[in-house]
């Protein structure tokens, strides 16, 4: 049995782009335990998957997916981060599951 991904596209098809963290807004406050390890990580390998946020008016974009990493970034200085930008028509509960998927997840 074939396993279907994405109903329309791959969101890793589109390209990345660099936002200013002034330009990001969280989607909820995190735990401090959390983003306390996601920093450590963060410092110890770099950034490694960009973000995937939703755009909204006058340039702002809110994070879907990726929260405790931007707070992280934010923490340590980071001046602006990689992300991926909704599209229309893109179906979030099927981003939230591609996004939160683990390596031992895919076919």
């Amino acid at each position: 049995m074939a396993c279907r991904l994405f109903a329309k596209s791959n969101p890793l098809d589109r390209p990345v782009v660099s936002i200013p963290i002034g330009k990001l807004k969280n989607s909820y406050p995190g735990k401090i335990a959390v983003i306390s390890e996601v920093k450590r990580s963060i410092k110890e390998a770099g950034l490694l998957n960009p973000l995937f946020v939703l755009p909204e008016e006058n340039g702002i974009h809110k994070v879907h997916v990726g929260n405790n990493r931007f707070l992280a970034a934010r923490k340590l200085g980071y001046t602006e981060i990689d992300c991926y930008i909704a599209e229309p028509g893109d179906d979030l509960k099927e981003m939230d599951r591609f996004f939160k998927m683990k390596p031992i997840d895919f076919p």
